[in-house]
């Protein structure tokens, strides 16, 4: 349940969402409005923020998109670091 509650669970998990529906608008030739979604979205995530739902650990600000993808690509990078400085410790173990 803790995961549900990270900030960068949940960016994550709206920035799948976006890449769905630009998939289904191309597809099926829908007219949904991404960035309207990502907007209301981002709303919603920050309310749950400030009433401390969801823990967010950064200062980070994303106000589009783009700043969206940038941030879960950095969060993965930042994971895959931690994951091999675990392995090396590991072995030194």
């Amino acid at each position: 349940m803790k995961k549900f509650k990270s900030y960068k669970f949940i960016m994550t998990l709206l920035l799948s969402v976006i890449v769905l529906l630009q998939v289904l608008n191309h597809t099926l030739n829908l007219s949904v409005n991404v960035e309207n979604v990502f907007d209301i979205a981002s709303a919603f995530i920050g309310v749950l923020v400030v009433l401390g739902i969801v823990v967010k650990k950064d200062d980070s600000k994303i106000e589009s998109i783009d700043d969206l993808t940038k941030y879960v690509n950095d969060q993965n990078t930042e994971d895959q670091k931690e994951d091999e400085n675990l392995k090396e410790d590991n072995k030194k173990e």
